[in-house]
């Protein structure tokens, strides 16, 4: 599996556990939907909208800076989609534990995604 297809593995993984902790939120099944859609067409749109939007926060979600979900300007990213600011805000320490686990996953499969294609540059 390529860091691309785990990346959107792993995206629509955390849509679906969100849509079922928050059936409430009827925002997320048509996210998921969504994004199913259109990295159909474009495998790639996903993780280059996340390297665009979400990459520059990595240091705060290595140190569990949850500023990432409360103070930052998360507008044109999934997660702003996902009103994850409010989520955050009541959620309890466990739902908070697994959408951490979800992003830190989900940086990582980018970082090495990034480390992939700076060694191809290299190497070429």
């Amino acid at each position: 599996m390529s860091y691309v297809q785990a990346f959107n593995k792993q995206c629509l993984n955390f849509l679906g556990e969100m849509a079922k902790t928050y059936p409430e939120n009827k925002e997320i099944l048509p996210i998921k939907n969504q994004y199913l859609l259109i990295t159909k067409t474009n495998e790639r749109w996903g993780i280059q909208n996340f390297i665009e939007t979400c990459w520059k926060f990595n240091s705060n979600i290595k140190e569990n800076d949850e500023r990432f979900f409360l103070e930052y300007d998360l507008s044109g990213t999934i997660l702003d989609d996902l009103n994850l600011k409010k989520i955050w805000t009541h959620a309890n320490d466990n739902t908070k534990k697994q959408i951490w686990l979800y992003i830190k996953v989900i940086f990582k499969i980018v970082e090495k995604y990034l480390n992939s294609k700076n060694s191809k540059k290299i190497s070429a």
